[in-house]
């Protein structure tokens, strides 16, 4: 669970960087919730400004005036409700499936020191009534000396929240990162640096996830920074390959890279040639990209780490002096920036966060929902938690669908099916026309009909790539498509593909809720589609007319008018023997019993040649 939460001083100011800060904090946090406090607006308008972020549920307070403001906004898979709201807290419940309820409290202080004793009064009435609790926000309050530089050595309103601390018995939830949170920005013996933002847990929430931490960002784009907590800050370096990213294509350094990678003369194969020369433009664009981030724009990450490194080293007035002055003069580079893509870019572009940098925005994601699974079932009917026991219990469930226990008598029993029923044969002249060379248009045509951006396989590249650059590498593509073609014979590397697992319900409890997809290789969805653009062309001599999926010119809703009738007929005759009957096909298309597909392409009529290829 990923928490962000940020004063941020105001979102209504049309030149403030507030907005796409937020829109890149999300990109690069997968929050499930973001608090967003001081919004100095009604929460209703705080998120329409913010709803390209796509939230499933939003809750708010309204500010009074130009002061106060809160927003919550909730991308979590399970139910959430908010049970109270004020300017000062809201309090959401969120009911696992497992059948344990949580609860966040989004704190904001209260500025006055006089009124702060009755908010620490209150919210230890909350904590009297629910135990599984997180409270994080902008406390407005120092605790100790440590976390103050500069300014007055009394600390106001101190006894008031110790007293709090220790009726309540919470916990602080430890952080990394710059150790001061506010700051007013002011220069030499006027500058005071304060720890303000912070996170706090009871007893019942520590056992659950005791290894939560918060992770401080620098102050940037308000008087406060953005703080987000990680219920399981473990880092899993993930294994997917390097992508070729299609914004960066045309850029003329990319194409001199391209161009220079398939000028290398090596020997062997058509296939093994190019899948080498892929290899080395992959490797090239890589490097590339790595030295090449900072390309357009404002470039948050750069700054995120510049400034967080500084602030790191806060121990006198003069260094944080030091990280006052850089993040003053850094402000307003990045507001021209801004501006001079504002200028150049449609306004509904900067609404959605599409603008000012390639960097943060290029990457649109097409499912803007992070869901994190945090329990599963396992066959015993109990509820398994953790990320590794819910690895290993998906991990076991993938193996059993594509490892299926066969009788030894398997292929006998397929025999005897396929004797039993009628199927039709595709002609000779089908056969001898299936068997005919796949010329360069038709090859070029599969290549050309790929949707451009999607999800490549291993190898990294998608269409784009290959549509761009085809005057290139569409000759080798073409000779290596066709020595598969004619021979049958695949690269390893071609037919390795990515297991992608989605969800197939809305709440997810057990393992079989997921269907497993494979993302293949480009080069590998060509040959596949070379092959189906002809086969469907004889697919309606052997496949029943009563069968209307997948079929050209066929609409399985007809299929779908039809059982409508039938169970009509049925409801109005009571008296009658009909009866409809359900068959499960829950797992139809999880798995491949290639010895099936074989002897049934066989009795289809197909060539060897042609299920070689296919199986």
């Amino acid at each position: 669970m990923n928490i962000v939460a940020w004063n941020c001083r105001g979102l209504n100011d049309p030149h403030s960087l507030a907005i796409p800060y937020l829109v890149w904090i999300y990109q690069n946090k997968f929050p499930m919730f973001m608090f967003i406090s001081e919004t100095k607006t009604a929460y209703s308008n705080a998120a329409s400004k913010l709803d390209c972020l796509r939230p499933t549920a939003i809750f708010g307070f309204d500010s009074e005036g130009s002061s106060g403001g809160l927003l919550v906004l909730s991308w979590c898979s399970e139910v959430v409700e908010c049970l109270y709201s004020s300017k000062n807290i809201i309090l959401c419940k969120i009911s696992e499936i497992n059948g344990n309820f949580k609860y966040v409290i989004f704190f904001y202080g209260e500025p006055l020191v006089e009124n702060r004793r009755v908010i620490w009064e209150f919210l230890q009435l909350l904590l009297d009534e629910y135990k599984n609790v997180l409270i994080i926000g902008d406390f407005n309050q120092v605790e100790s000396g440590f976390d103050e530089l500069g300014g007055a050595s009394n600390i106001r309103g101190r006894d008031a929240f110790l007293d709090w601390r220790l009726s309540s018995d919470v916990t602080e939830v430890p952080f990394s990162g710059p150790r001061f949170t506010w700051s007013n920005k002011r220069e030499q013996h006027e500058l005071i640096l304060e720890r303000l933002d912070r996170a706090y847990i009871t007893g019942e929430w520590f056992n659950h996830t005791p290894e939560g931490r918060i992770i401080h960002e620098p102050i940037i784009c308000s008087d406060l920074a953005v703080i987000t907590y990680y219920s399981n800050p473990i880092t899993r370096k993930s294994n997917r390959p390097y992508q070729i990213e299609n914004w960066c294509l045309q850029i003329p350094e990319v194409n001199t890279i391209v161009h220079d990678s398939w000028k290398i003369d090596m020997n062997g194969s058509c296939m093994f040639r190019l899948s080498k020369k892929l290899s080395i433009v992959r490797y090239n664009l890589q490097n590339w990209r790595l030295m090449n981030k900072k390309s357009w724009g404002v470039n948050w990450r750069n700054i995120s780490k510049e400034l967080g490194s500084v602030g790191d080293n806060i121990d006198s007035i003069q260094k944080g002096e030091h990280y006052i002055n850089q993040i003053n003069s850094i402000i307003p580079e990045c507001k021209l920036n801004f501006e001079y893509w504002r200028q150049r870019m449609k306004s509904n572009w900067i609404k959605y966060g599409d603008c000012p940098t390639t960097l943060m925005y290029r990457r649109v994601k097409k499912k803007q929902l992070q869901k994190e699974i945090l329990t599963l079932k396992n066959d015993e009917d109990t509820w398994v938690e953790g990320h590794d026991e819910v690895e290993q219990l998906v991990l076991n469930s993938v193996k059993e669908i594509f490892s299926p226990t066969l009788d030894n008598n398997h292929g006998e029993d397929i025999d005897l099916l396929l004797r039993q029923l009628h199927i039709p044969s595709i002609s000779m002249e089908d056969r001898e026309w299936l068997d005919m060379p796949f010329s360069h248009q038709e090859i070029k045509k599969s290549m050309f009909d790929m949707h451009g951006s999607k999800s490549p396989g291993p190898d990294g590249f998608t269409a784009d790539f290959f549509h761009l650059y085809w005057k290139e590498v569409g000759q080798l593509v073409i000779d290596s498509v066709q020595q598969f073609l004619r021979s049958g014979n695949m690269l390893k590397e071609w037919n390795q593909s990515l297991l992608v697992l989605i969800p197939k319900v809305k709440v997810l409890e057990s393992a079989n809720h997921f269907r497993p997809i494979s993302l293949c290789n480009t080069i590998y969805k060509c040959i596949s589609k070379c092959l189906v653009n002809r086969m469907k062309l004889v697919l309606p001599c052997i496949i029943s007319d009563y069968q209307h999926a997948f079929i050209p010119g066929r609409y399985m809703e007809d299929n779908i008018l039809m059982s409508h009738e039938l169970m009509h007929l049925i409801n109005s005759k009571k008296n009658s023997n009909l009866a409809a009957v359900k068959i499960d096909m829950s797992k139809a298309y999880d798995r491949v019993d290639w010895l099936f597909l074989t002897k049934i392409l066989n009795k289809y009529g197909f060539s060897n040649h042609w299920i070689r290829m296919i199986s």
